[in-house]
């Protein structure tokens, strides 16, 4: 795991150990990273990834998990010229030819906030916020 990765989820109000240990995310090596997506990394140029596994609903509106992820990377400094430009590498990928989807936090009771319209739902951008708002009173 690197310590960057921890980092992150620790500032985020999230401990890394928690989230693993029920599923929604897990470290991915680079060796494993270069081989999902061949033509953007090499394992020298990346210490690592998080996997961020997404959820839908069953017809019951329960969490249900799907078949879809967006990983995290954790991208080497880069070195000579390249350390003196802005860094364009991507922070998050998905798997090639997969459309962008919802983040449905699994630990919300989506049942009882679909049935009541005075339920308050936020709508932010990328998974860290919805892991400040959904999780912060689950640990």
């Amino acid at each position: 795991m690197t310590p960057q990765a921890i980092l992150d989820f620790n500032e985020s109000g999230l401990t890394f150990a928690h989230l693993e240990r029920e599923g929604l995310v897990r470290y991915v090596a680079p060796d494993e990273l270069s081989a999902l997506f061949p033509s953007m990394i090499t394992p020298s140029a990346v210490t690592g990834g998080v996997e961020l596994r997404y959820y839908g609903l069953s017809e019951e509106n329960h969490p249900l998990p799907i078949d879809y992820c967006r990983y995290k990377i954790y991208w080497k400094p880069q070195t000579g010229f390249a350390a003196h430009a802005k860094d364009t590498r991507p922070k998050y990928i998905q798997p090639p030819q997969t459309p962008n989807r919802l983040y449905i936090p699994p630990v919300t009771d989506w049942a009882t906030v679909l049935e009541d319209a005075s339920q308050t739902v936020a709508i932010t951008e990328g998974i860290s916020s919805v892991g400040r708002a959904s999780y912060r009173d689950w640990e």
